[in-house]
């Protein structure tokens, strides 16, 4: 899947360090522990999240 995702990207930035997750509660919380130790652009993404949080702090439904 990683593989997949930065061959599709068009930067030189954003997503060069891309985590990937199988199962988190909110990746948006995971970003955020890891953001002061994380190289600028990195993204995060999970297959499922269970407790995912949109924009405004409203509850992704799934």
């Amino acid at each position: 899947m990683e593989e997949e995702i930065l061959k599709k990207l068009d930067t030189k930035f954003i997503g060069r360090n891309l985590i990937v997750l199988e199962e988190i509660d909110s990746t948006q919380k995971y970003a955020k522990s890891i953001a002061e130790k994380a190289e600028n652009g990195t993204i995060v993404i999970a297959k499922s999240q269970t407790v995912g949080i949109g924009t405004n702090r409203k509850k992704l439904v799934y």
